[in-house]
């Protein structure tokens, strides 16, 4: 999933920001928003959760779930 996280920090920056965590230098975050596999998706909006998904999640659904937030 890495290349696909890349290309979306890439260009969907104006949209949204694009960011990886290493949950084991994070564990705080990973408890906070009860990461249970890898990879988690989560979508942020003014703070909160808005979109969850866990597992392997295609480009395509990844940037309608962006576009769609920012409206």
């Amino acid at each position: 999933m890495e290349p696909i996280i890349d290309q979306l920090g890439k260009e969907q920056h104006q949209h949204a920001r694009v960011l990886e965590i290493d949950i084991d230098e994070h564990r705080a975050l990973t408890q906070q928003y009860e990461v249970r596999s890898i990879p988690t998706f989560l979508l942020f909006k003014n703070g909160e959760v808005i979109w969850r998904r866990s597992g392997i999640v295609d480009k395509a659904t990844l940037i309608r779930k962006i576009q769609k937030s920012a409206d």
